[in-house]
């Protein structure tokens, strides 16, 4: 594999903001939140 650009451990920082972990966060809460409630509900 080519060794071009910024290393990963420079540019993950700039591209995974706290915005886009909140926004990741509450996507998965969402998909595991309504699983864990349809199961508990028995759909």
């Amino acid at each position: 594999m080519a060794n071009q650009g910024p290393a990963f451990v420079v540019t993950l920082p700039q591209i995974w903001d706290s915005e886009t972990q909140a926004l990741f966060a509450a996507v998965m809460s969402f998909w595991f939140g309504q699983r864990a409630l349809a199961k508990a509900l028995g759909q």
